[in-house]
């Protein structure tokens, strides 16, 4: 589903505009962008819980845009995430 998202493509029960034409959030570089080079493009959305903390979104990377999801058993712990968003990357 994930990919479908990012193409615009509808999933049930309710369609929405394409991940892509959300609003990229402007501030600070947590979770997934805070893994990805200078300039690098990427939409995301967090979320925070006591004792978890997860990122979801996509990046248009020169080799075509993935999907990426990282859920992390540690509270407002973002570094485990932009590591692995940095491996993904590269």
């Amino acid at each position: 589903p994930g990919g479908a998202i990012v193409r615009g493509e509808t999933l049930p029960p309710a369609p929405g505009p394409p991940a892509r034409a959300l609003p990229r959030p402007r501030g600070g570089r947590e979770g997934i962008p805070a893994g990805l080079p200078p300039g690098a493009t990427a939409g995301n959305k967090t979320g925070t819980w006591e004792g978890l903390t997860h990122d979801i979104g996509f990046v248009e990377a020169p080799g075509g845009t993935y999907v990426i999801a990282v859920l992390s058993a540690h509270g407002w712990v973002w570094d485990p995430i932009a590591r692995i968003s940095a491996a993904a990357w590269n």
